[in-house]
């Protein structure tokens, strides 16, 4: 799961406050599933934690300056979706940190230094004019620049943090060091590396998805706190969960058949 995707979650537990993942899970129509790994994920990230006398129960890091700064874009936009569902697209993030590093720029360069195709460009300069984030001047070529009202510095703001979140240093010695430990524990029965950084789809913002499968839940939890990191999104079940999942969700137990499996190859053939 990439961290863009959690931001829902995210901002629920900011504005509804301490929730449990089944009460997450109603308010954004999401199955557990999907809830448990967001909420990891966030934890993974320090974002959001579980209040000690309250273990069952997530809430918001407001220690944090995405958090707060999370909190005070809602405030000046008012919860509106359309502008919160910008800072959830990782063209938007590209062309606002390109627009953050430069006075102005033609599209001619904004695409160069992005990265981004015109087409998808185009789209997202559209978006951020329409929302009076950025601004056009109308000689020719066309030059953009960041606006510079209070909802726009709020934006930028939020966008470089998460832009920061995104690039942890460095993952991917952290990410073999973490499949090494792994594959050598006898404990760990599965071990799954699936998703598009296994598939070499991945770009710069995605995570790299490994799924674990051990014997209970107390080896389950000193897996996650042992090598939960940010940049790595670490699904781990139990024997009992595996199983459950397999019958609930195969669909889902075929794809990690077709991914690369750095140990267990057995079990996810059977599925037992």
């Amino acid at each position: 799961m990439h961290l863009l995707q959690t931001l829902d979650f995210l901002k629920c537990l900011t504005l509804n406050g301490e929730s449990t993942s089944r009460e997450l899970a109603s308010l954004l129509g999401k199955t557990i599933y999907t809830t448990s790994r967001a909420s990891s994920l966030l934890a993974a990230h320090g974002l959001i934690y579980h209040p000690v006398t309250r273990k069952r129960y997530w809430a918001v890091d407001r220690s944090k300056k995405l958090v707060r700064l999370m909190e005070k874009y809602l405030l000046i936009t008012k919860g509106n979706e359309e502008l919160f569902s910008l800072i959830k697209r990782d063209s938007v993030l590209r062309v606002i940190g390109v627009l953050q590093k430069q006075s102005s720029l033609t599209t001619e360069e904004i695409v160069r230094r992005s990265g981004l195709s015109r087409p998808t460009l185009r789209k997202v300069l559209g978006r951020l004019l329409n929302s009076k984030y950025c601004i056009k001047f109308r000689e020719r070529p066309h030059q953009y620049c960041s606006s510079r009202t209070e909802g726009a510095k709020v934006f930028y703001q939020l966008c470089g943090e998460l832009t920061t979140l995104l690039h942890p240093a460095p993952v991917k010695s952290t990410l073999n060091k973490t499949i090494r430990e792994l594959r050598q524990r006898d404990d760990v029965l599965i071990l799954v590396h699936y998703g598009s950084t296994a598939r070499g789809s991945g770009d710069e913002y995605s995570d790299f998805d490994l799924f674990v499968v051990v014997g209970d839940r107390y080896l389950r939890g000193e897996i996650l706190s042992k090598y939960k990191k940010p940049g790595i999104d670490l699904a781990v079940y139990t024997i009992n969960g595996f199983s459950k999942m397999c019958s609930k969700e195969p669909d889902f137990i075929a794809n990690l058949a077709t991914a690369k499996i750095l140990k267990g190859k057995e079990y996810l053939v059977t599925g037992k």
